[in-house]
């Protein structure tokens, strides 16, 4: 296994070559307070032969790593959400040429905050990445247009009762992928 970290459209980050048959690279999202690293055993277990990008999010709240900015626990700012979203794509499309990423599948896996920001994405940005495992993912914003996700394969995990995560917010999220 051969590591690469760096720097790319602002984000530090890991690269991790897989398998030189693997046409899947896994975008590992951290959920707050995780970094590049953190995710890094949840892509081996889920395809250990697969290349794993892992950009650190670069917004920091008391010391805390993100990939946008919050008023307050579950209350996001739309506008920093779209600014980053904006960004995280750029550093897609840059690692793809850094990388020779063209023409590999890009899979999003993010926790909490990560699948907030990969659903960003997928909201602002359809065919980014046509696929995502989101853990605890919440509804990060509401866009003007409802996107072409035609194809796309979405898996959400979230608990029902989760205090810090309401089901009907998760549930909004769902439909609205969906639709």
């Amino acid at each position: 296994m051969s590591i690469h970290t760096g720097q790319l459209a602002g984000h530090d980050y890991s690269y991790v070559i897989g398998d030189p048959s693997s046409n899947i690279v896994l975008l590992l999202l951290h959920g707050t307070g995780g970094d590049e690293s953190k995710l890094l055993q949840l892509g081996e277990d889920i395809n250990a032969d697969a290349h794993f990008l892992s950009p650190r999010g670069n917004v920091s709240e008391n010391g805390n790593r993100r990939f946008f900015k919050r008023h307050g626990e579950g209350i996001f700012d739309e506008e920093d959400i779209k600014k980053r979203a904006k960004e995280l794509k750029k550093f897609i499309e840059s690692a793809k040429s850094v990388h020779k990423l063209d023409g590999k599948e890009i899979v999003a896996v993010g926790y909490s905050n990560g699948a907030n920001i990969a659903a960003s994405v997928m909201l602002l940005y359809p065919g980014v990445f046509k696929k995502a495992v989101m853990f605890r993912p919440m509804l990060p914003l509401r866009p003007a247009d409802i996107p072409d996700l035609h194809g796309s394969k979405i898996l959400m995990t979230n608990g029902i009762q989760d205090p810090l995560v309401p089901h009907p917010n998760v549930e909004e999220l769902r439909l609205l992928l969906e639709s």
